[in-house]
């Protein structure tokens, strides 16, 4: 049974100072926000003199130093879970943050569905022994029920603490939950659970159970700033592929001939790629990739997820790509397909290909972890994404 907790984070003085995902900035815009907004989080995580190429968490630490100096960061006044609102367009998410247990993680309470790098966790690792901060919260998910309707009935109409929009218009809101019969009933709620699922953040949830073991002696070295959320709110899109020119990449016609071995194929409208099991564009068209028996027939539960089966199928015997993390000659474009995006890279002679793909279902996700499989590498893109710096977390 996974365990849920309080925290005491940090807070920003103005909210607007929590930024995007760090991946998610180029070093202009980088540069940009160092010089125009100094009092972001970015320039926490990436002070003058560093680089995303080139960090220096010792000169972070002390860029994070002089923020709560200056109070541009507070410590909210007592423990709390934080009632969590995104707005993004038409979607709306509710969840709560809290401190997650890392032990959970290493002992399976917190399932994981994709397999981590090991150089990445010591970088994180690094980062955490040095900034000695946890600042963007891993997300988790849960299988809700009636009793998680009551609850947030409950906690609906608490004041919030926060509310305002970020730079993409999504609009953040989070309501601190200060009674404590209402968090002991949050602990319950979630302590009834078999277990949580990691929609995003492996590698951090792999870091901070390392900085755990090695600290255990401290007492919030376990803690796991993280974001819960409801499996049924979630939102599973997939990543899209895209392949480079490089010698060696097979023809179209060879192409053609080596997918019919697993493939129907057919032209279409790039209006119907979301359709299709994945499509293909190539010389400036689209075709449907359809295939010619269940994947599980051959594959198991693994059939299941597409980006496994196109890796087995087209990636591996067609491409000769096989190192799906770091291999040169493929990109991966999170989210639902934009398919005039994506012809757009190949007009630009940017990329040979795209390869695009149904994503993956809640149920299939769940099932994977429930039984410790591992999907390839960019299998899930989870909304919502969450920001970095709006609580952070100090280990004490």
């Amino acid at each position: 049974m996974p365990r849920f907790t309080p925290i005491q984070p940090f807070l920003p003085a103005q909210p607007w100072q929590a930024c995007l995902p760090i991946g998610g900035y180029n070093t202009r815009q980088l540069e940009n926000i160092r010089h125009h907004q100094p009092n972001s989080f970015l320039n926490v995580v990436f002070p003058e003199g560093t680089s995303k190429s080139r960090p220096d968490w010792h000169l972070s630490r002390k860029a994070w130093e002089q923020f709560v100096y200056h109070e541009l960061y507070k410590p909210f006044s007592q423990p709390a879970f934080f009632l969590y609102y995104q707005q993004d367009q038409d979607r709306e998410f509710t969840g709560l943050i809290g401190a997650a247990s890392t032990k959970d993680f290493e002992q399976g309470c917190i399932r994981k569905h994709e397999n981590t790098l090991k150089l990445k966790e010591k970088t994180l690792l690094n980062y955490l022994q040095i900034l000695r901060i946890q600042a963007e919260p891993v997300y988790l998910l849960f299988d809700d029920d009636a009793d998680w309707a009551v609850l947030m009935a409950e906690l609906h109409g608490l004041p919030p603490l926060v509310d305002f929009s970020d730079s993409l218009g999504r609009r953040h809101t989070l309501k601190p939950v200060l009674d404590c019969q209402l968090q002991e009933k949050i602990v319950q709620y979630f302590h009834r659970k078999e277990a949580f699922y990691v929609a995003d953040g492996h590698h951090r949830c792999a870091a901070s159970a390392l900085y755990g073991r090695q600290f255990q002696h401290e007492g919030s070295a376990e803690l796991l700033l993280a974001a819960l959320l409801p499996m049924s709110s979630a939102i599973l899109e997939p990543f899209s592929r895209l392949v480079a020119h490089y010698n060696g990449l097979p023809d179209k016609d060879e192409i053609f001939r080596k997918l019919a071995l697993h493939f129907f194929i057919l032209e279409i409208g790039p209006d119907q790629i979301d359709k299709t099991y994945a499509a293909l564009f190539i010389n400036n068209c689209w075709y449907a990739m359809q295939p010619k028996e269940n994947p599980e027939k051959y594959f198991g539960l693994m059939g299941r997820i597409p980006p496994f089966v196109l890796n087995e199928l087209v990636f591996q015997p067609i491409f000769e790509i096989s190192d799906f993390r770091s291999d040169k000659r493929l990109r991966y474009v999170g989210g639902r397909p934009n398919p005039a995006a994506l012809a757009h890279e190949v007009h630009q002679d940017r990329a040979a290909l795209a390869v695009t793909m149904q994503s993956v279902k809640k149920e299939d996700f769940r099932a994977v972890a429930d039984n410790y499989l591992s999907m390839p590498p960019k299998s899930t893109w989870f909304l919502p994404k969450f920001l970095t710096g709006l609580t952070v977390l100090e280990y004490h």
